[in-house]
């Protein structure tokens, strides 16, 4: 899991309502998507990774969940991360 924090109480519906549009895409893949941590409340990014997964390709992923965490944290705008997690590929980690 990523931990990419609170989500602003200004605008939580929108926020909430990208974040439910990503997961949609994300679907096909079944092994990524975005919650919320039930102690914390914060938005978590799981990504789940094949044994057979290359350290290559598992680092580029982690360094872009992280870059991404990152962002959110200084600007929370889901739509401006959509892009990058579309680079992540989930299937690339089967």
């Amino acid at each position: 899991y990523a931990d990419f924090g609170e989500i602003p109480q200004a605008n939580e519906r929108e926020h909430l309502r990208r974040i439910l549009d990503l997961n949609l895409a994300l679907a096909g893949s079944g092994r990524a998507g975005f919650g919320l941590d039930a102690e914390t409340g914060h938005l978590v990014y799981a990504l789940r990774a094949s044994a057979h997964t290359s350290p290559g390709t598992l680092r580029l992923a982690l360094e872009n969940i992280a870059r991404q965490a990152r962002s959110w944290r200084q600007t929370p705008i889901v739509g401006a991360h959509v892009p990058g997690m579309a680079q992540l590929d989930p299937a690339s980690l089967a």
